[in-house]
C-alpha cells in the first residue's frame, strides 16, 4: 500500500503539470483566436501625424475632418493611388477635441490588407523626397 501511495504522489505533480500546460496553450489559442477575429473585423490602418504640415500655410489651420479628408484624397490622387482604396478617414479614438489642433493626426482605414505596405511605402517615399520632416506615417496593427 505504501508503494501506491507513492506512485500517487508521483503522478499528482505530473498530471498537474501536463493539464497546466494544455490550459496555457488553449488560452494562446483563444488569444489568437481574438486577434484574427479583431483583424478580419477592422480595415487596414494607415496613421499619419501633423498633416496640418501638408497644408497650404494659413493664419488659422482648419481643423475639421472634412478639411482633413479632402488632404488626404487629394495625396491619394497627387501620388496615382486609387482613392476607392480609402474605406474611410477619421481622428484617433484617444485624441479629445480639445487636442486636435495641439495634434494633427488623422487616420486612413483602407479596404484591404493586401494594398496597406503598397500605400504606407508609396506615402514613405513622398515624404521622404519631398523632405517632409514634421509629417510621420505609422502603421497600426489590431
Amino acid at each position: 500500500m505504501m508503494f501506491q501511495k507513492k506512485n500517487k504522489m508521483l503522478i499528482a505533480p505530473h498530471y498537474k503539470l501536463a493539464n497546466q500546460k494544455i490550459l496555457h496553450e488553449l488560452d494562446i489559442i483563444d488569444k489568437n483566436i481574438d486577434a484574427l477575429q479583431h483583424r478580419a473585423l477592422m480595415p487596414p490602418c494607415i496613421t499619419l501625424n501633423g498633416i496640418d504640415n501638408l497644408t497650404p500655410s494659413q493664419k488659422t489651420p482648419c481643423s475639421s475632418i472634412e478639411h482633413y479628408k479632402n488632404v488626404v484624397y487629394h495625396l491619394f490622387t497627387m501620388l496615382n493611388l486609387p482613392t476607392f482604396w480609402i474605406h474611410s478617414v477619421d481622428y484617433p479614438h484617444n485624441v479629445s477635441k480639445l487636442n486636435r489642433k495641439l495634434n494633427s493626426s488623422v487616420n486612413i482605414y483602407l479596404i484591404t490588407d493586401s494594398i496597406k505596405m503598397y500605400v504606407y511605402k508609396t506615402l514613405l517615399k513622398h515624404f521622404k523626397t519631398n523632405n517632409q520632416k514634421f509629417v510621420s506615417i505609422k502603421l497600426l496593427t489590431p
